[in-house]
C-alpha cells in the first residue's frame, strides 16, 4: 500500500508539473505556496507531491521559453541562444539539449548527494559570516564583466529599487508572480512582437557534453546554497564558446540547484529558494524522508525527461502554422489575467512597471538577467 501511494504522488506530480511546466508565467514558488495552502502538515506524500512536480517543472519550462518567447526567471539564461535556435527552425533541439543537461544535472546531483549530505553543515557555518559579500561580489563581478558595465548597472539599480519595495513594502499578494511576470516575460513578448512567423522546425544531430553539465551541477550547488543568487546569475559562469554546451550546462543547472535545496532543507533544515520553505513548512525532513525524496526525484526525472521531448516535439510540428502574433496576444491575455486573479490591481500595476524596466533593459542591450537584482537587492538588505 506504501508503494503504490508513494508512486501515485509521483505519477500525480509528473502529470501536474508538466502542465505547470508549460503554462507561461506560472512560477514555480507560486505553485508551491498555494499546495502550502491547502493545509497537509506533516503528510510525506504531499511533499513527494511537490518534490516530483518541480523536478518535471524544471524539464518542462524550457518549452514556454523556446517556443512562446516567455522566459522564467530560471529559463532567462538560455533564453537568448534558444530564441537563436527558434528562429533558425532548430527549436526541438534547443528543448532538447536543455532536456539531456537537466537529465545529467539530475544523476550527477543524486551521485554526489551523500558528499553535500555531509560538508553542507561544515561548508553553511564557514561561509554564514562572509554570505553577504560573497553575493554582493558576485553581483558587482557581473555587472562588471557585461559588455555594457554602466547600461548593468542602471537594469541592477532600476530593477533592485522596484523589487525592494514590492518585497519590503507593498501589499501586493505574491509579489513575485508580476515582478517576474513583468521583467522577463511581457517585456520579451512585447520586443519580440515583430516576429511574424516562425520558420519550420527541423531537428539535426546533437553532441551532449558530459562536461558541460558537470559544470552546470557544480554551479546549481551554489546557486542553491546562495541567498538571491539564482540560476540566471549563476549560468554566466558556465559560458561556453558553443551553444549548444551552454544550453546544456543551463539544463544541468536549473534542476541540479532544485535537487541541492532539497538536500539543504534536510540538512540545515531551512531553505534559500521557495520551494524548499515550502517542504520544510509541510514536513521535517529526516534521512528517511530525504532519501525516499531522492527517490522520487529520479523515477520524476526519467519521466519528465521523455515528457519534456514528446511535447517539445508537438511544438515543433505545429508552431510554425501559427501566427506568432496571435500566440503573443493570447499569452499576455493569460499573464495579465493570472496576475489580475492572484494580485489584484496592485499586482498589475507591479506588472506593468516591471514589465516597462525589463523593456527598457532590452532596449539598453545588456544581459537582462541584471534584472535578477530585483531579488538579490533585498537579500542583501536582509543579510547587512
Amino acid at each position: 500500500m506504501i508503494i503504490i501511494s508513494f508512486l501515485l504522488a509521483v505519477v500525480c506530480g509528473v502529470v501536474v508539473g508538466s502542465f505547470t511546466g508549460v503554462t507561461p508565467g506560472l512560477h514555480m514558488n507560486l505553485v508551491a505556496s498555494l499546495i502550502v495552502s491547502l493545509h497537509f502538515p506533516g503528510n510525506i506524500f504531499v511533499l513527494l507531491f511537490l518534490v516530483s512536480l518541480s523536478v518535471t517543472h524544471t524539464f518542462l519550462d524550457a518549452i514556454p521559453a523556446v517556443f512562446l518567447g516567455f522566459p522564467s526567471s530560471d529559463t532567462i539564461a538560455s533564453f537568448l541562444p534558444a530564441h537563436r535556435f527558434l528562429l533558425n527552425g532548430r527549436g526541438f533541439d534547443a528543448v532538447a539539449l536543455l532536456t539531456f543537461g537537466s537529465f545529467l544535472g539530475l544523476l550527477f546531483s543524486l551521485i554526489f548527494s551523500p558528499v553535500v549530505f555531509f560538508v553542507t553543515p561544515f561548508l553553511f557555518s564557514f561561509l554564514r559570516p562572509y554570505t553577504f559579500w560573497i553575493v554582493f561580489f558576485i553581483l558587482f563581478f557581473l555587472v562588471l564583466r557585461d559588455y555594457f558595465p554602466l547600461r548593468a548597472f542602471i537594469v541592477v539599480l532600476l530593477s533592485g529599487v522596484l523589487g525592494f519595495y514590492v518585497l519590503r513594502f507593498s501589499n501586493v499578494s505574491e509579489p513575485l508572480l508580476p515582478l517576474l511576470s513583468g521583467l522577463f516575460g511581457v517585456s520579451s513578448i512585447i520586443s519580440g512582437l515583430g516576429v511574424s512567423k516562425i520558420p519550420l522546425q527541423f531537428s539535426t544531430r546533437l553532441n551532449f557534453s558530459f562536461f558541460s553539465s558537470l559544470k552546470g551541477c557544480i554551479l546549481g550547488f551554489f546557486s542553491g546554497f546562495l541567498p538571491g543568487v539564482g540560476s540566471a546569475q549563476m549560468a554566466f559562469f558556465s559560458r561556453s564558446k558553443s551553444d549548444d554546451d551552454y544550453l546544456l550546462s543551463v539544463g544541468a543547472l536549473n534542476t541540479s540547484s532544485l535537487i541541492f535545496t532539497i538536500i539543504f532543507a534536510s540538512v540545515l533544515s531551512r531553505s534559500r529558494s521557495g520551494t524548499g520553505e515550502a517542504l520544510l513548512s509541510l514536513a521535517s525532513i529526516d534521512s528517511f524522508v530525504l532519501l525516499a525524496l531522492l527517490l522520487a526525484v529520479l523515477i520524476s526525472g526519467c519521466a519528465a525527461f521523455f515528457s519534456s521531448l514528446l511535447t517539445a516535439k508537438f511544438f515543433s510540428l505545429y508552431i510554425s502554422s501559427v501566427p506568432f502574433r496571435i500566440i503573443s496576444f493570447v499569452v499576455l491575455f493569460l499573464i495579465f489575467s493570472a496576475v489580475f486573479l492572484v494580485s489584484g490591481i496592485p499586482g498589475i500595476s507591479v506588472l506593468l512597471l516591471s514589465s516597462g524596466v525589463g523593456i527598457f533593459s532590452i532596449i539598453l542591450g545588456c544581459s537582462r538577467s541584471h534584472a535578477m537584482a530585483c531579488i538579490i537587492v533585498p537579500v542583501l538588505f536582509l543579510l547587512w
